[in-house]
């Protein structure tokens, strides 16, 4: 029977255009520059779509409900994965039981496929509720779940992974993972478990290792003192924040060792560490609020640190204190390659090195600075960037900028007009 005008024309108006026949390889290119999100809405109007498998998924969940909405549709994505980003991924404590099971049996056949994970190289996970809703948490608890929901057998399956980032209360549910070459692992309770070596040697192809804490809560170094920790020869570069173990043993002399911690951490743990320090190439170091404000001259503890090519010292968030710098020991840092300082008020003194390539120096309010030999730190810097609100101008200072004007290199510096500045 011929359709009537009202009809046809009935028709006409509630008909979608199909998405065009494109190969699935232009479709994965035009997905690389949406969001996840953005994705999931456009590519609901069609049937191809909506069962195409994307390779690289960002998804965060901001409650229980929009986790688990999140989890039912990973499940069926998971074998196309070659990058996964999960962000406030929910734990089994969140959820009642019924929905957790439900949860489970969703992503069983997922799992179970043989192409599930197959293609899967890199995995970043946090784990759990929001920063405010933890620390509401461990208030009245005094616990938090370890591991994600299903995230133990993702990582089982992902038999390719190569690199793992995991903010999380513990580690203690990983499974061995062979082929991973770069770890981040970020635990939200101290101390760190023991098991932390352990799990180390069950990962032979680990290239690159980073562990931190957060440490606002503590207040002395005997707050963050870890276990023993063990590197395998395997690793390559050790990166450790607010993170001092009462034992770190390399098993390799070619590992090199970067550390970020409050100045008292850091010191009293290299104290410890006789055999590290010289492979400790990297230090970054911060005064906290209520520490009292230091001046190092001559930086009394420096020979702990007399292998360290890059050298770092930064302002702790809210801290009002300022450093003074003056003489910084030519013999103990004659392997300085790059020094970077950031505070409020800043008085320093920039020795004469030969390798001293990289300066930075970024104050907020006032900038006292003098060279040892001008001549010298001008000819040998390659990258060099001054920042400050007030700056106080000495001899050294005129015959650094006259030796570069010579040599015709650029420098950068910036007055900052709004002084003081909040940092």
């Amino acid at each position: 029977m011929p359709l009537t005008r009202s009809k046809a024309a009935k028709v006409k108006q509630t008909t979608r255009a199909p998405a065009p026949h494109l190969p699935d390889e232009l479709w994965h290119r035009i997905a690389g520059f949406l969001s996840t999100k953005d994705w999931v809405g456009a590519s609901g109007s069609c049937r191809h779509l909506r069962q195409l498998q994307l390779e690289h998924l960002n998804i965060t969940a901001t409650s229980a409900h929009g986790s688990i909405s999140a989890l039912l549709w990973l499940a069926k994505q998971l074998p196309g994965a070659r990058s996964l980003v999960l962000g406030g991924w929910i734990v089994k404590s969140a959820l009642q039981q019924e929905v957790a099971d439900k949860v489970r049996i969703a992503m069983q056949p997922a799992l179970q496929s043989p192409e599930a994970l197959s293609k899967l190289s890199i995995l970043r996970v946090q784990l759990g509720p929001s920063d405010d809703e933890r620390a509401k948490r461990m208030n009245s608890t005094g616990d938090l779940p370890h591991m994600g929901i299903c995230l133990g057998p993702i990582l089982a399956k992902a038999t390719r992974l190569s690199k793992l980032e995991l903010a999380c209360v513990s580690a203690a549910g990983l499974p061995p993972l062979a082929n991973l070459r770069h770890m981040a692992l970020h635990l939200f309770r101290f101390p760190m478990s023991d098991r932390i070596s352990t799990l180390l040697q069950n990962m032979p192809s680990l290239e690159t290792l980073q562990l931190s804490h957060s440490s606002a809560s503590h207040d002395s170094y005997g707050d963050h003192v870890e276990a023993m920790l063990v590197v395998p020869a395997s690793v390559q570069r050790v990166e450790l924040v607010n993170v001092f173990p009462e034992s770190l043993v390399l098993n390799s002399d070619r590992t090199v060792v970067r550390l970020i911690g409050a100045v008292c951490c850091l010191e009293e743990a290299l104290m410890g560490w006789p055999d590290v320090r010289g492979q400790l190439k990297g230090l970054r170091l911060y005064q906290r609020a209520d520490e009292i404000p230091y001046s190092v001259d001559p930086m009394d503890e420096s020979h702990l640190w007399d292998h360290v090519e890059v050298l770092q010292f930064m302002r702790a968030p809210a801290s009002p204190v300022d450093v003074e710098l003056h003489g910084l020991p030519v013999a103990s840092l004659g392997n300085l390659t790059s020094l970077h300082v950031t505070m409020a008020n800043l008085c320093i003194t920039i020795p004469a090195l030969p390798g001293l390539k990289d300066l930075r120096l970024d104050c907020a309010r006032t900038l006292c600075m003098s060279f040892e030999d001008a001549r010298v730190c001008a000819e040998n810097l390659v990258g060099f960037e001054f920042v400050f609100a007030v700056i106080c101008v000495d001899d050294t200072i005129s015959a650094f900028f006259a030796t570069l004007v010579t040599a015709g290199k650029p420098c950068a510096v910036q007055q900052d007009a709004e002084a003081p500045r909040e940092s």
